[in-house]
């Protein structure tokens, strides 16, 4: 059964201290152990826009009580659930959330610059010349291509054991990803842009979805159970 689905949250929404209180109170106590740990309100905003995501979508499934558990490089799957997956992603004050009935990895970046030196580390001179090609802002065209990568590693679930370098990435048609020793023949990358961030998911789905859930701050106070806005998302192809 298909259960794809993406949710995006700007947690800047979580700058009002009732708001941010009244979510927090929701959360499972691992989750609020994670929020505690951050010195600084934007992490802790960061973390607390994550669970909400994460429980929201649980609880639409019915699985409000499994417990999450992590395999050894760290990725966190649902316990005792081979046909649930997700995968969660943050930057800056973007967080999203991504579910599956198949592995799945999700990324979000906010635009950056890359110095000369990330760019040799990271890409290849092919990716590097489809890049500028692709895009007019440099830093746009490397943050999307680091995006498919960390998406890529994601779905995985093998952490820092694989060197971006290793990843190919090629933008022609479509987004296709090589990778010595690994079949990608099945996977597909689904990318969007809003604002200066940019998202893609990797998954087996040719089309992952054709809609994106925003959460805001109104659907956020609801009593009980959190109320969604949806919103078409562009799916872009390159």
């Amino acid at each position: 059964m298909n259960i794809n689905r993406l949710m995006v949250m700007n947690t800047e929404i979580l700058t009002d201290e009732d708001l941010f209180m009244q979510n927090y109170d929701k959360m499972p106590e691992e989750r609020k152990k994670k929020i505690d740990r951050f010195k600084f309100h934007k992490d802790q905003r960061l973390s607390l826009g994550a669970g909400i995501l994460l429980k929201k979508g649980l609880d639409d499934l019915g699985l409000e009580d499994e417990k999450i558990a992590y395999s050894k490089n760290g990725k966190p799957f649902i316990q005792d659930k081979s046909d649930v997956f997700f995968n969660i992603s943050h930057s800056e004050s973007m967080a999203v959330c991504a579910f599956s009935d198949r592995p799945v990895g999700v990324d979000i970046e906010k635009s950056v610059d890359f110095d000369e030196l990330m760019v040799t580390q990271i890409f290849n001179s092919g990716e590097v010349k489809q890049s500028l090609s692709k895009y007019k802002d440099k830093s746009a065209g490397y943050t999307f291509l680091w995006t498919v990568k960390e998406s890529f590693v994601k779905y995985l679930g093998i952490g820092l054991e694989l060197s971006p370098k290793n990843i190919c990435v090629d933008i022609g048609s479509e987004i296709c990803v090589s990778c010595k020793g690994i079949d990608c023949a099945n996977l597909h990358f689904y990318t969007i842009e809003t604002g200066n961030y940019v998202l893609t998911v990797c998954s087996e789905y040719e089309s992952f979805t054709d809609r994106v859930e925003w959460i805001n701050k109104f659907s956020c106070r609801k009593r009980g159970s959190w109320s969604w806005r949806r919103k078409p998302c562009v799916r872009y192809i390159l």
